[in-house]
């Protein structure tokens, strides 16, 4: 009996290879964007960041993934805190090849969190972290810090 493990081989990797949002509810993807010189000029175009409420949660593919599927979150901005979001709802998508929600926290309907979004061959956002008065103020000093350093640097 001959057996074809070509199938299964490749439903491992489209699972397993596929990059997922993974639970972290930490703000480090953020500072690291804001705190690193020049960051936004080489990466990141029209970066924004703002404290957003999650207003929707998309549907979880369920299916074999045989590329990337993303779970749509719809985001409603309470308080921008750097760039200028489109509208005053944000959609993103996150890659989830699980065929379950992605994790809560930080995703979590009606959760409050701090997000960061920019451009870079379409509109992407890192994962939101949840929302916290002290996150709120490091994310704040990093965003001062980060201007001081643009207007300082050579044009």
């Amino acid at each position: 009996m001959k057996t074809n493990f070509a199938p299964l081989l490749f439903t491992l990797t489209c699972t397993l290879g596929v990059p997922r949002v993974i639970a972290q509810d930490d703000s480090s993807d953020i500072h690291k964007r804001l705190s690193t010189p020049g960051y936004d000029s080489r990466h990141d175009y029209n970066r924004m960041v703002f404290v957003g409420e999650i207003i929707a949660l998309g549907v979880v593919f369920q299916g074999v993934c045989k590329q990337p599927v993303n779970q749509n979150i719809d985001f409603r901005v309470s308080e921008i805190l750097l760039g200028d979001p489109p509208e005053p709802r944000v959609r993103a998508g996150y890659i989830n090849c699980t065929g379950e929600p992605l994790p809560s926290p930080p995703f979590t309907l009606h959760g409050k969190v701090i997000v960061y979004c920019f451009q870079s061959a379409g509109f992407k956002c890192l994962a939101p972290v949840a929302f916290t008065e002290e996150r709120l103020k490091a994310v704040k000093s990093w965003i001062a810090k980060s201007r001081a350093a643009n207007h300082n640097s050579p044009s």
